[in-house]
């Protein structure tokens, strides 16, 4: 008799070892077809920036301490995966693809290992995470639901907070279920949460506050949780401190400037201001109606979940925990947004990046342990392998996995070639993306803004000053053309005190020529702005590497 239950059990651990197999391999393909759908499309200087960025970081000319970002820097996990992928693939722009399967499958670990500390057996956890990641996935072939779903996978835009949250629930939950903080799992917490915390406030807000308040809404009911409670809260008061005091120490050494982290002050008439511009996108079906089954799966989850905390269900402490924890996290994406003033149109849906996969891992935790629905897992697994590979293989086309050459892109930079022109002006949306469209190796181009020139964002202020002829210094800007599209010239041309100037036509840019006076004035516009954001240390390094004199 204990032969055949240990063949039996053998054989039932065999046969989820292929489930979970094949939905892991399903997931990578499902991700690989989005990106292809997905990544040349939506292609813009938005996504391109980190990309911009790993090219300043090994050009000695050009040092990242002059690098401006936003309010989050996305240092990990993004760019542990982002470096190695770009080591290998230069600039062909194949990291993106490549990335998308990446941070896909490291979400579906963590959820797996997430559902696992609540104490559902392994490769049950692993089945039941990835079918509900194949499922989401699957939505990218409804209309409307792919550019959702690619947020989540493209590098520094919030997804990686995903895959951060779920790994340190997984932490809090692994204390909870053992009744104490063990020495690795303290040492990682702390560890994961300081990166978290340093590389993006979403881990705060989306993860650690409600994972903190629903620990602390257990612990109340069960005392002998209180000592673990306890150390999650001076743990996260410990990784907060050490998260603030790397951002005092890069200013104190003057490395990388910072956007605020607040753009607009949190007041009554801005948070109302914000909740107006939700609710007009929310009714207009700006935000539900391009994701409609998303949604629909969102709001099962939060049944699910509110259904395991009633007083009537005998759910145990931990899943009681994480059910709490999951539904705490969904209504914070939706308050964060609007009382910080973050809310701005429907892309803002960027953060609320969580409502894609926390949904689908709640009722995962709901399912698991009901035999009437563990019986359906074999079969909806083999359905969901088979159904994500057949439809995802045709999708995906090798042509599609890197950056595009658009012949309006080289017919500019024939026209520069032509023209001798080297150094030009142009927005945000235009640097980026020109500058990667022809791999570095056209005309360089800064960024300007109509209120702000230069302007500093998402870009290093060290490049406004190009490589000299002995490529071991630099020299002045100089730029000699500006790109108008997206500009206002009647508002740029004063600033620069320009006057007049030739405008011509290049397939669908529109090119403003600088004569050399307006060349050497603008220069020196751009050469005292930049100077005087710099100062100290990095502007005593810039006047060393350009000409004796030409700061004069």
């Amino acid at each position: 008799m204990n032969a055949s239950n240990t063949s039996l059990t053998a054989a039932r651990n065999g046969t989820n070892l292929w489930l979970a197999l094949g939905l892991v391999l399903a997931a990578g393909f499902l991700a690989l077809s989005l990106a292809c759908g997905e990544f040349q499309s939506q292609i813009n200087s938005d996504l391109l920036w980190p990309h911009i960025f790993l090219h300043d970081l090994f050009d000695p000319l050009h040092p990242v301490s002059g690098w401006t970002f936003g309010s989050a820097t996305f240092w990990f996990p993004d760019y542990a995966i982002l470096v190695p992928l770009n080591w290998l693939c230069g600039n062909s722009g194949l990291e993106y693809p490549l990335y998308t399967v990446a941070i896909y499958l490291i979400t579906g670990a963590t959820m797996a290992w997430a559902l696992a500390a609540t104490g559902v057996e392994r490769r049950k956890a692993v089945i039941a995470t990835f079918l509900g990641l194949d499922v989401v996935l699957l939505t990218q072939f409804l209309p409307g639901h792919a550019g959702w779903l690619w947020l989540l996978g493209i590098p520094c835009d919030h997804g990686t907070s995903v895959a951060m949250g779920f790994s340190l629930l997984a932490l809090v939950l692994g204390a909870v279920r053992t009744g104490k903080w063990s020495r690795g799992r303290s040492i990682t917490f702390l560890i994961l949460l300081t990166l978290g915390l340093a590389s993006n406030t979403l881990i705060l807000v989306h993860w650690l506050a409600p994972i903190g308040l629903a620990l602390a809404w257990v612990a109340w009911r069960v005392k002998n949780l209180r000592p673990v409670a306890n150390g999650l809260f001076w743990r996260a008061a410990v990784a907060l401190a050490l998260a603030v005091t790397q951002r005092l120490a890069f200013a104190l050494v003057q490395v990388f400037f910072f956007a605020k982290l607040l753009q607009y002050p949190p007041t009554p008439a801005y948070v109302w201001e914000s909740l107006s511009r939700f609710v007009n996108n929310f009714v207009s079906g700006g935000v539900f109606s391009d994701h409609w089954l998303l949604w629909i799966m969102g709001a099962a989850g939060i049944v699910a979940a509110i259904d395991g905390l009633r007083p009537t269900q005998e759910t145990d402490p931990v899943q009681r925990m994480a059910l709490l924890a999951g539904l705490l996290s969904l209504f914070a994406a939706w308050a964060a947004p609007i009382a910080t003033v973050y809310w701005v149109n429907p892309t803002s849906i960027r953060y609320l990046l969580n409502w894609l996969l926390l949904p689908g891992w709640l009722l995962a935790l709901r399912a698991c342990g009901n035999i009437a629905v563990e019986r359906w897992l074999p079969k909806l697994s083999v359905l969901a392998t088979v159904l994500a590979i057949g439809l995802a293989l045709p999708r995906i086309e090798i042509d599609k996995l890197f950056f595009p050459r658009p012949p309006e892109a080289e017919t500019l930079r024939d026209f520069c070639e032509h023209h001798n022109l080297h150094e030009g002006l142009a927005d945000f949306w235009h640097t980026h993306l020109l500058t990667v469209e022809w791999r570095f190796g056209g005309p360089q181009l800064d960024n300007i803004a109509n209120d702000f020139i230069p302007c500093f964002w998402c870009n290093n202020t060290f490049d406004y000053f190009p490589p000299a002829s002995d490529g071991r210094s630099l020299t002045k800007p100089a730029p000699q053309f500006i790109i108008i599209d997206g500009l206002d010239l009647q508002r740029v041309l004063p600033y620069f005190t320009l006057g007049t100037v030739q405008v011509t036509h290049v397939g669908p840019y529109t090119i403003a020529l600088l004569t050399p006076e307006q060349t050497k004035r603008a220069g020196e516009v751009i050469t005292k702005q930049t100077m005087d954001l710099l100062q100290g240390r990095r502007a005593d390094w810039l006047k060393s590497q350009l000409p004796p004199g030409s700061l004069r």
